[in-house]
């Protein structure tokens, strides 16, 4: 099963820009200290701390009633707790078909294949295949355990895995995909 490693988003060594901020400067990777400036105090997790967290990294945040928003290259990401009590919290992101096949008519069996390849080779995120105003696209969900409180640390540890695995998945799906025979 593939894992990730590591908070940096340019491969093994770590240079690439990330795009949207994230370290000192935008664009630049987080430093590999970036996890020591917060705190390891374990408290009830809530989206007022991961959104600090957020801001604090360096990236843009959103913030409504019932999530934060982040947008990293290009793609808007959003974690939200519902209800607002319950044991997890959950980072999604919505994947496009690639271009031409947005308005086409894939094989929704072989979306679903595809979706089925990809999570009995992962263990984050949990990819389905959806639909929506004749569109199709992949619905990223990467769940985490807060139940118990989590430290600043910790959630900077777990936005920062799911920025991760969503920017891995959202560049490699596309690919995955065969495209219909009249495109």
């Amino acid at each position: 099963m593939a894992e990730w490693k590591t908070w940096s988003l340019g491969g093994a060594s770590g240079k690439e820009p990330h795009g949207d901020g994230g370290g000192d400067e935008p664009g630049r990777p987080l430093p590999p200290d970036a996890a020591e400036r917060w705190g390891t105090e374990v408290t009830p997790f809530t989206l007022e701390r991961a959104a600090r967290v957020v801001q604090g990294d360096g990236f843009p945040v959103t913030r409504d009633e019932a999530a934060i928003g982040v947008l990293i290259n290009s793609l808007p990401m959003r974690l939200h707790r519902e209800p607002a009590d319950a044991p997890w919290a959950q980072f999604e992101a919505r994947v496009p078909l690639p271009d031409g096949m947005e308005e086409g008519a894939p094989d929704p069996f072989d979306l679903q294949q595809t979706a089925n390849t990809w999570n009995s080779q992962h263990l984050q995120p949990t990819v389905i295949p959806a639909r929506s105003d004749e569109r199709f696209f992949f619905h990223l969900s990467t769940r985490f355990f807060v139940g118990e409180g989590l430290s600043d640390r910790q959630i900077h540890l777990m936005i920062a895995r799911g920025i991760v695995v969503t920017l891995q998945a959202a560049r490699q799906l596309p690919g995955l995909v065969t495209p219909p025979e009249d495109a």
